[in-house]
């Protein structure tokens, strides 16, 4: 079984993941969301596998997408990792698709130092353009096409929803930002980057624990991150513990 928490935040997320989609649906494993507009972002193409299609084989799940996802260049299969899953996860690896998990991480505790976020700023989303581009064009998947269509999916998702941008300013120019989505109780840390120049220098930190602060209140605060990555280092300092993973398996079509 999936735990409530682990539970609560991807339905969270793909609560917010569905503001950017042209359209959505269900399917017999579970839910699909498809954004022709935006082929090359992910989390706005998956099929995704609930808990009642667990047990189906990879096969079928691989033939489902095929049929949802039929003229997009990848094929993106999702669905949260727990015993119950694992078979279905064997499967696809053994199948040769690309690995590709999501960390889930949620605050339980104090950071482990206080810093000063007075540098952190309250901005909107055109100002975060630039920074926005200089960092995911550092992203081995950082094509042109695939970097204007990330902003064009973050800037949707705000447009729809509460959402607070935050950034470290240097010269008139932001350098280190983070975006916090908050609905009911809960609230979302998404899109903590900082411009490869700039790294290093406790940016990240500032603008991760002014999100912090501004969602003292909530019930659960959460966000997404590679499991892979150093940053996930980072987000434990500052008190968020990893619970759990969500499986993501992508095919990327010949000539995508």
């Amino acid at each position: 079984m999936i735990a409530d928490e682990l539970a609560a935040a991807v339905r969270y997320a793909r609560r917010i993941e569905a503001l950017a989609t042209d359209d959505q649906g269900t399917w017999s494993g579970g839910e699909w969301y498809r954004a022709r507009t935006l082929p090359q972002v992910y989390d706005a193409n998956h099929v995704i596998v609930l808990e009642h299609g667990f047990a189906m084989s990879m096969e079928e799940v691989s033939a489902a997408a095929d049929e949802i996802q039929a003229g997009l260049p990848n094929r993106i299969v999702e669905f949260v990792l727990c015993p119950e899953s694992e078979a279905l996860a064997a499967g696809f690896r053994a199948a040769g698709w690309l690995d590709e998990p999501l960390g889930i991480m949620v605050r339980h505790r104090e950071p482990d130092r206080l810093v000063d976020t007075s540098s952190v700023r309250v901005v909107d989303a055109i100002s975060m353009r630039p920074a926005r581009a200089l960092s995911l064009r550092d992203e081995p998947w950082g094509t042109p096409d695939a970097v204007e269509q990330v902003r064009e999916k973050q800037e949707r998702v705000a447009g729809r929803i509460p959402t607070t941008h935050l950034a470290v300013i240097d010269h008139g120019l932001v350098i280190s930002y983070c975006e916090v989505y908050k609905i009911d109780d809960i609230a979302q840390i998404e899109s903590v980057a900082t411009v490869p120049e700039h790294r290093g220098l406790g940016h990240a930190r500032a603008v991760v624990t002014r999100a912090l602060e501004l969602t003292a209140d909530r019930r659960l605060v959460f966000l997404g991150m590679d499991p892979n990555d150093w940053p996930r280092q980072l987000y434990a300092r500052l008190g968020l513990d990893d619970i759990g993973r969500v499986a993501r398996f992508r095919k990327a079509l010949p000539g995508s």
